[in-house]
């Protein structure tokens, strides 16, 4: 099964809502599904959120890496699940 992963983008009005490592600026990703969101714009779900495309870097685990979809480079960050992805 496929895991996709989604870290918020620092443009969004959502960064806040971002997770960072413990005392590092390092981005934590955390799982999200894709959706149909009827009547707006809202595609990514996480486990508590919503948010739009334009709004987040959406990686894919693949081989226990993260491959960022836009431009299918390996991402060195942990993600949620508290194991580090290499």
């Amino acid at each position: 099964m496929t895991q996709l992963y989604a870290t918020i983008k620092r443009a969004s009005k959502y960064y806040s809502q971002q997770e960072f490592e413990y005392n590092s600026k390092r981005l934590i990703a955390f799982p999200v599904d894709v959706r149909q969101d009827i009547g707006g714009e809202y595609h990514v779900k996480s486990a508590s959120n919503q948010y739009r495309l334009r709004d987040v870097n959406l990686l894919v685990k693949l081989d226990a890496r993260l491959i960022r979809l836009t431009d299918g480079k390996a991402i060195n960050i942990k993600t949620t699940d508290d194991e580090v992805v290499a």
